[in-house]
């Protein structure tokens, strides 16, 4: 799935609303999608890391309907 320029705004917002620690936010894609973040993107920017992460979860097909 493609996603647009606003989706990719509204899943960044609401997986940092989810997730404000990024250690809840690797655990989530460790648990989930058997991927460790560290590998996708690392830094202290969880802004960064979400959207590098969502780009991600876009390119490997992770992200669907």
């Amino acid at each position: 799935m493609k996603l647009t320029g606003q989706q990719y705004k509204q899943f960044t917002q609401a997986l940092i609303e989810a997730f404000p620690e990024q250690q809840r936010l690797a655990e989530l894609v460790q648990f989930q999608f058997g991927k460790n973040l560290n590998a996708i993107a690392m830094g202290n920017d969880l802004k960064a890391i979400v959207f590098r992460l969502i780009q991600a979860a876009e390119a490997e097909g992770w992200v669907d309907n």
